[in-house]
């Protein structure tokens, strides 16, 4: 798969990490023992139990903004020391075939069965203006597809994410890449979703478009700094407090996921050195992936 199709399809594979931010920028903020979040800062850790070989994990952001780019300088030596190296799911032309399938109506519906005139034309105007995707193919895209396309940072012209470029550098090293999770259990995070409850959503992130595209440079520049609480912070402020269906899902869209990559990395650890790399928010709280590995019994150590 070429570098294009890549980045067309890691923008509709990772777009479901756009949720799990704001899911989980609710759960952080849930309380007022959750003001101190765990992992609050950092990047870049070292994974090391007993005499196993170090690992590394590394939080990313799923944007191609060139100062987020640059940060391959800073994690390119864990890298090169480690023997492979593992996302959350490998990018490859079978990936993006399943992908495809499960974003697009298999039968006679369209999505103009489902939404409004006067917010169709809303969806079409965002959906070409900022992700060139014309309205004939946007009308045959599930509710979630467009939703979570809606949801992401619009691509820049000839630009890789941060992740792709990451496996692209592991492959320089002839490492072995691993996919923490397939694409179908992606996927199924969100197509299991009710009909309604894809559309509520839908909705909800195109009347958020402006204001999601206002936080964008805040939240770029909290991840350059390092600070997940900060990014959890900026999330929460897109969270709608009247709705249970955040609540409903966080399980099975942040918890539940986190135990799945705990389990994975460890499986790997056991006999391999590996560099992981998931989304920064994957890393901290009590929940978290870092939290996780803590309660196996390994020791994490803030690199960078």
């Amino acid at each position: 798969m070429d570098v294009k199709s890549k980045a067309l399809f890691y923008r509709t594979a990772q777009i479901i990490c756009c949720l799990f931010w704001a899911l989980f920028a609710q759960n952080a903020f849930s309380g007022p023992e959750s003001r101190a979040v765990l992992h609050p800062q950092g990047l870049l850790w070292k994974i090391q139990k007993n005499n196993q070989p170090p690992s590394y994990l590394f939080g990313t952001i799923h944007i191609s903004d060139s100062r987020v780019i640059q940060l391959l300088d800073v994690v390119q030596t864990a890298l090169q020391e480690t023997d492979v190296f593992a996302m959350e799911v490998i990018l490859d032309q079978h990936a993006q075939i399943a992908i495809s399938r499960a974003s697009f109506f298999s039968d006679d519906e369209l999505l103009e069965d489902y939404i409004d005139t006067l917010q169709l034309d809303r969806i079409n105007q965002i959906m070409y203006q900022y992700y060139g995707i014309n309205p004939e193919i946007v009308n045959r895209m599930k509710p979630w597809a467009v939703m979570a396309t809606i949801s992401s940072p619009p691509p820049e012209s000839n630009k890789t994410v941060l992740d792709i470029q990451l496996q692209s550098l592991a492959s320089e090293y002839d490492h072995p890449v691993f996919g923490l999770e397939t694409v179908a259990e992606q996927v199924e995070a969100l197509s299991g979703m009710t009909r309604a409850e894809q559309l509520w959503l839908l909705n909800k992130s195109v009347d958020d478009f402006e204001k999601n595209m206002g936080l964008l440079e805040r939240m770029i520049e909290s991840y350059l700094k390092r600070d997940l609480q900060g990014l959890i912070q900026e999330q929460a402020e897109l969270m709608d407090d009247k709705s249970s269906i955040d609540d409903r899902f966080m399980e099975k869209l942040l918890d539940q996921r986190n135990l799945k990559m705990a389990e994975r990395m460890i499986a790997i650890m056991k006999n391999k050195s590996v560099f992981v790399a998931i989304g920064a928010l994957h890393l901290p709280g009590k929940k978290g992936v870092l939290h996780l590995l803590e309660k196996a019994g390994y020791q994490v150590e803030k690199i960078y």
